[in-house]
C-alpha cells in the first residue's frame, strides 16, 4: 500500500509516541531499584529507599578507598618526613612522636639510624590525616589559615610572622587532598620570624625510604 506524505507523517508520529512509552516505561523499571539474588542494588538507581541508598553509599565509599595509595592488604610503604621550626628539624623517632602500643596506620618507629622515615600500612591516608595520626602533631586548615601543633606548641598562619609551607618534596601540596604515597618526602616547615619557610639542607637528605628502595635521594635533587 503506497502512504502520502500526511499518512507517512502520521504513522511517523504513532511509532514515535510507541518509542517513547517503551522507553518511559524502561526508566520507570532501573527507578524502582530491582536488586539481585544477593541483595545488591543494581548500578545507577537513583530513586530508592533510604535503606538502599545507604548500600549504595557505602560501596561507593569502599570502591574509592580501594583506588586510594596504600588501601591494598598488605601494603606497607615508607618515606621521609621533615618537620622544621625555624629550621631546627624535629626527630620524628622520638617517644614525643612514637606510640608502639597504638601504632596507626601513618606512624614513625624509634629508629637508631633513621629519624625521619614514616610508615604507612594498609589505608590510604591524606597528607592531612597522617599527620593527626602522629602522637603530639595535630594539623588543621581553616580556610587560607594552617594550624599545626608540634608537641605542645600551636602555631597558626594567620597570626603575625607565622608562616607555614607544606611539601612534597619541592612542590607545596594541600594535605586535605594530596594521598599519602610509596617513597613520599615531606616538608613541613614553620617559621615565626615573618620569613617564607624554607628546607634546611644543610641537615642533609636521607636515602630514599621508598619500599622497593630502588631511587636515591641527595641535596642536588632537592634544589633541581
Amino acid at each position: 500500500m503506497m502512504m502520502t506524505k500526511k499518512t507517512r507523517r502520521r504513522f511517523l508520529q504513532v511509532t514515535g509516541s510507541a518509542i517513547a512509552v517503551g522507553l518511559a516505561g524502561c526508566s520507570s523499571n532501573s527507578g524502582d531499584g530491582e536488586t539481585t539474588e544477593n541483595g545488591t542494588t543494581t548500578e545507577g538507581d537513583t530513586t530508592t529507599t533510604e535503606g538502599d541508598m545507604t548500600t549504595t553509599e557505602n560501596a561507593t565509599t569502599t570502591e574509592a578507598a580501594m583506588d586510594g595509595p596504600g588501601a591494598e592488604d598488605g601494603d606497607h610503604w615508607h618515606g621521609a618526613m621533615y618537620l622544621e621550626v625555624d629550621g631546627e628539624r624535629m626527630n620524628l623517632s622520638t617517644e614525643t612522636f612514637v606510640d608502639d602500643d597504638n601504632l596507626q596506620p601513618f606512624h614513625f618507629h624509634t629508629e637508631k639510624n633513621n629519624n625521619n622515615k614514616w610508615h604507612l600500612s594498609e589505608e590510604a591516608v591524606t597528607l592531612g590525616q597522617g599527620l593527626n595520626q602522629v602522637p603530639n602533631i595535630s594539623y588543621q586548615k581553616m580556610g587560607e589559615n594552617t594550624t599545626l601543633t608540634v608537641d605542645g606548641e600551636t602555631y597558626n598562619s594567620g597570626d603575625f610572622n607565622t608562616n607555614i609551607a607544606i611539601q612534597q618534596r619541592d612542590v607545596t601540596v594541600d594535605p586535605t587532598q594530596y594521598m599519602v604515597k610509596d617513597g613520599d618526602i615531606f616538608w613541613v616547615m614553620i617559621s615565626t620570624d615573618g620569613s617564607e619557610p624554607t628546607p634546611n639542607l644543610e641537615g642533609g637528605v636521607e636515602e630514599d625510604n621508598s619500599t622497593d628502595n630502588s631511587t636515591e635521594t641527595t641535596t642536588t635533587e632537592m634544589n633541581s
